[in-house]
This record gives C-alpha cells, sequence and structure tokens, in this order.
C-alpha cells in the first residue's frame, strides 16, 4: 500500500492535532505544511533558511536533493521511514513477506526512536497519538520477526551436520519452532489491522513539523540541545555497559545491546550535528550492536534446545535429546566466541560521551 502524501497533507491541515496546539502553533501549522510538500514528488531544496523547504523551480534541477541541516535531514528520514512502514504494514502479501516484515520492524522501531528522542519538543498529545500504533506496530512484528531469525539460523546448520542424530534434532526443533510461528503470524496480522496507516501519518507528519518548527536557528544551539536530548541515552548505555564487564551473563550482554540501538538510531536522527565524526560513530554502534544481536539470537536458541530436550527426556526418548545436547555445545562454543569478538570490538569507557560532545562542539 503506497502513501499519499496530499491526502495526509490535506488531513494535517484539519488535524486537531495540529489546530489544538497552543505554543507558537501558526509555525508549526506553516512548516509541517511546508516538509509535507517536500514529500511529494521532485526534489528537495533547502536554501539558507532551513525551513524554507519547497520543489526547485529551474526543471533542470529536478531530481537533485539539496538537503543541508537538521531540519530537512529529520523530514527526509522520517518521510523513508513512514513510506517503508506504510508500504509494508500488509507484509504477508507481499512478494517476500519475510523482508517486509523486517522492514516494518525496523521502520516502527526508527520511528520510535524520532518521537522518543524529540519528545521533549513535542505537545503531549502528539507523542500520545503515535506512540501507541507505533508500539503495536513493533510488538506485532517483533515476535513474528524473532522467530523468522531462530528458523533461519537452525535452517543454517542442518546442511552441516555430519551425524543424522544432530540433523534429526534440528528438524524436529525447526518443525517446534514452525508451530509456533503460524499462530504468532495470526496474532500479528490482527494486531496490525487496527493500525490505520494514514492516521498514523498524520500524527507522524504533526509530530515532525512540531520538532522542526522548535529547533534553534543556530548551528551551535541546535547542537547543545542535541546533547541534552542524547545525554540519557548515553548515560544509559554507560550504566549497561559497566554491567556487562568480563563473565557477565547473557541478560546483561542483551540489555547493553538495546541501548547501543537506542544511541545508534539517536545518533543517525542527528548525525548533520556530528560532522565528519558522524560515520565512525554511528559505524561503532552498529558492530557493536549486530556483535551482541548475534549472540542474543544462539542464547535464545540454546534456551529452544534446552526446553525441547527437557520434554524429549520426559517422555522417555533418548536420540533427539543426545543430538541437542551436541548441538547445545557447539551454540556455546560460537557464544564464547562472539563474545570475545565483542570484548575486543567495544569501545573504551566514555567513548560515546567524549566523540559526541567533542562532534556537536564543533557544529
Amino acid at each position: 500500500m503506497a502513501i499519499d502524501f496530499r491526502t495526509v497533507a490535506k488531513k494535517l491541515r484539519k488535524s486537531a492535532l495540529v489546530r489544538g496546539l497552543r505554543r507558537e502553533a501558526p509555525a508549526v501549522r506553516s512548516r509541517a505544511r511546508g516538509l509535507l510538500q517536500s514529500f511529494l514528488p521532485g526534489a528537495i531544496v533547502v536554501p539558507e533558511d532551513p525551513f524554507d523547504v519547497r520543489r526547485p523551480r529551474d526543471p533542470a534541477t529536478a531530481g537533485s536533493v539539496v538537503a543541508p541541516g537538521l531540519a530537512a535531514h529529520l523530514g527526509q528520514v522520517v518521510h523513508k521511514r513512514l513510506g517503508q512502514l506504510v508500504e509494508t504494514i500488509d507484509f504477508a502479501e507481499k512478494d517476500d513477506a519475510v523482508e517486509a516484515l523486517h522492514d516494518l520492524r525496523v521502520a516502527s522501531r526508527r520511528l520510535r526512536a524520532f518521537v522518543k528522542l524529540f519528545e521533549p519538543l513535542l505537545d503531549p498529545p502528539i507523542v500520545a497519538h503515535v506512540g501507541k500504533p507505533l508500539r503495536r506496530v513493533t510488538r506485532a512484528a517483533g515476535e513474528l520477526r524473532d522467530i523468522d531469525v531462530q528458523l533461519s539460523l537452525i535452517e543454517e546448520r542442518v546442511s552441516a551436520q555430519t551425524t543424522d542424530a544432530a540433523r534429526a534434532a534440528l528438524e524436529h526443533l525447526l518443525e517446534r519452532v514452525h508451530g509456533r510461528r503460524s499462530g504468532v503470524e495470526a496474532h500479528a496480522r490482527r494486531k496490525l489491522r487496527k493500525v490505520r496507516p494514514v492516521d498514523l501519518s498524520v500524527g507522524v507528519a504533526a509530530a515532525l513539523g512540531e520538532v522542526v518548527a522548535r529547533l534553534p536557528p543556530s548551528p551551535g544551539d541546535a547542537a547543545r540541545l542535541a546533547w541534552t536530548l542524547l545525554d540519557p541515552i548515553v548515560d544509559e548505555m554507560d550504566v549497561h555497559d559497566r554491567a556487562a564487564g568480563s563473565g557477565a551473563p547473557p541478560e546483561a550482554l542483551h540489555r547493553l545491546r538495546i541501548s547501543v540501538k537506542k544511541l545508534r538510531y539517536a545518533l543517525e536522527l542527528v548525525a548533520p550535528l556530528l560532522g565528519e565524526d558522524q560515520r565512525e560513530l554511528i559505524k561503532r554502534a552498529e558492530t557493536l550492536q549486530e556483535l551482541l544481536g548475534s549472540h542474543h539470537d544462539l542464547h535464545v536458541i540454546s534456551g529452544l534446545m534446552d526446553d525441547e530436550r527437557a520434554k524429549l527426556e520426559e517422555r522417555g526418548r533418548k536420540t533427539l535429546p543426545f543430538g541437542l545436547t551436541v548441538l547445545r555445545g557447539e551454540l556455546e562454543a560460537e557464544e564464547r566466541a562472539l563474545v570475545l569478538r565483542f570484548e575486543e570490538t567495544r569501545a573504551a569507557p566514555g567513548y560515546f560521551r567524549d566523540r559526541i560532545q567533542s562532534a556537536l562542539a564543533r557544529a
């Protein structure tokens, strides 16, 4: 389903979310409309005034995009993720339903990151309007996507097995996970049917317009605001980083992964203010997130193996539990290797705080 931003723009002009704003309401409405116009077909031109967003008058410039500044960056990022969410919300109807589900989950998480980061600039009605449906999308897509990841990881290991017992054990586990998937997918589709894409688009567009209207005009002030918004996220990550020392339990590494992911999404939103440091900061966060994510996926599969082995043993089975025991040992070795890679890759204490503050000071 393609998003029709003309419809969204029309609804936004009439929306109580926008009409009801008391503080800076005229500016919010005007700038929100300007951003929405920039989402329509055609290039986005941003002159020296970052709020003066309009389509180019010169046809020769069509197809090129000039987008300096945080305001234009946020407009493009939010537009991209909103369009991705609307396009994939009917993921089961796509040719590649698994990939569409992944895109849906990513889009919802990044839009939630935008709302969360800039929540201090938003009126509570807008936060409430977009927060609930975005959480619903993330939760509906999340469990099903986790099952798809588990299936993929298990299937990769089937062909690599050298014994019939190990192969049979993995195929048995695959059948168990497949059996859960159909019920989880039906539940996810019921939840997603309750989300109205156009209403959500109106809310996100209103949030975007309000954020842009309230951004400081000077880069230095915008950078100081960015640090005020980023500071709690960096604090949370530092707390979890200290708890994820040598020999930390998998739960501590999982909490660190989540906090690193939040920081990465936030850095992507304020990237123009980070200058030349943006690529290294975001790449470092992405690498840590992927390593910890792979470790978490293996830990979850190990738990599934333990549960299934216990059930089989209770029923007096011997061959399948033996195969799962062997495989469990292999997964433990992979988990230890990932932890070692993480320890070698992880940033020094205070790395993100120091680099982010230094980059923003140069904005």
